[in-house]
């Protein structure tokens, strides 16, 4: 099942939200349950109008197969999808300067103020993270369907401490075609899981929190942070050496996900491509010999980056994970663990008319007992 949001339900001038909330609870539920739910509200949908007069938004629900699968790259997320966003695979290049795809205004001042705290997220995880533990199982359904992979990080997990992780996906627990996506030692500290921010989080990584707050939230900031949906979340990604996370994509292409380097494994720290440029040596120690990849990294479509931990700090990655994607850290020597600040944002072209809609649309889902926290 695939929600397609057509320019008829989020059209930038929303008239009414009644019927379009329920139809965006089904991105909760399993097929079954969302196929019983419309036939149960397809008699109240009325044109224009719902059974108690109110002006209503209208929703294209496309029942699967519902695109083309084709060769080319593309984004195909497994839930809702929103047409007419800009795409690309990363958003940030790997040109010197460091550019941001589109000269995104919004994504750009992320982008720039993460990489500016850098230093003060690094020392507070650095000091705190040891004497905790991952909450990679406590919050989270990390389970993963052939289909689907709601909201795996497209990168990796948070923390230094818990056991190995042998799933992913945090939707479609009881799908009877789970599959273990991911391999190795996996955890999380995390900030907000499914659009809610965690409190144990700010206690334990206040200036971090006070960052993502003053940087993100409210209407200062355009409500930038991905909050409020099920689909949302930001954390510190922990990936142990040898893990790897497999081919999937995200459920949504509302978002875009930033991965702000946190810890990078030596054999990744190799120059850039900004200063292979000035390097007449032609060795690269953070390339595999034996694979050609990259000792740590991550791909996303086609294209595929390195995670670096340079002095200029402009080492943050900028990703659309709607489509396909997968993480790996194959560090040996030494053996170390990778470590990203994953922060998950609004797509900048969706206005906060639309962002208010869905989020009312997720919330009264959540009231309903359809998605839960």
């Amino acid at each position: 099942m695939l929600l397609h949001i057509s320019n008829r339900i989020i059209s930038r001038v929303i008239r009414g939200k009644t019927l379009a909330t329920k139809l965006l609870t089904a991105t909760t539920m399993s097929t079954t349950t969302t196929n019983q739910f419309f036939s149960s509200s397809a008699e109240k949908i009325i044109d224009g109008s719902n059974t108690n007069g109110d002006d209503i938004a209208h929703c294209d629900v496309v029942q699967g197969p519902s695109l083309l699968r084709t060769p080319a790259v593309r984004p195909h997320p497994s839930l809702l999808f929103l047409p007419g966003l800009r795409s690309l695979p990363f958003w940030t290049s790997e040109t010197s300067p460091r550019r941001i795809a589109y000269n995104d205004p919004a994504v750009t001042k992320a982008v720039k103020y993460l990489e500016s705290h850098v230093d003060i997220i690094r020392e507070e995880y650095l000091r705190v993270s040891p004497s905790m533990l991952s909450d990679y199982d406590g919050l989270q359904d990390h389970v993963q369907t052939h289909s689907s992979s709601s909201g795996s990080d497209s990168g990796s997990g948070s923390g230094s401490g818990g056991s190995n992780r042998n799933s992913d996906s945090k939707d479609d627990k009881n799908d009877t075609n789970s599959s273990q996506l991911h391999e190795g030692k996996w955890d999380w500290y995390t900030y907000m899981s499914k659009g809610n921010i965690q409190g144990h989080f700010v206690l334990k990584f206040p200036e971090t929190s006070r960052i993502i707050n003053e940087g993100f939230r409210g209407m200062t900031n355009n409500y930038q942070l991905f909050e409020g949906t099920p689909f949302g979340f930001v954390f510190f990604s922990s990936l142990g050496p040898g893990a790897k996370i497999a081919s999937h994509n995200a459920p949504t292409n509302l978002r875009l996900r930033i991965h702000l380097p946190i810890v990078v494994p030596s054999s990744s720290r190799s120059s850039s491509s900004s200063e292979k440029d000035n390097n007449d040596d032609d060795d690269d120690d953070s390339i595999n010999n034996e694979t050609g990849l990259p000792y740590c990294g991550i791909r996303v479509g086609t294209s595929i980056r390195s995670y670096y931990q340079n002095n200029n700090n402009n080492n943050a990655l900028v990703l659309d994970d709607a489509f396909d994607h997968e993480v790996w850290n194959d560090t040996t020597n030494p053996p170390s663990t990778r470590v990203v600040l994953l922060v998950d944002i609004w797509h900048p072209d969706i206005k906060q008319i639309e962002k208010e809609t869905i989020v009312d649309m997720f919330q009264t889902a959540k009231k309903a007992g359809l998605w839960k926290r």
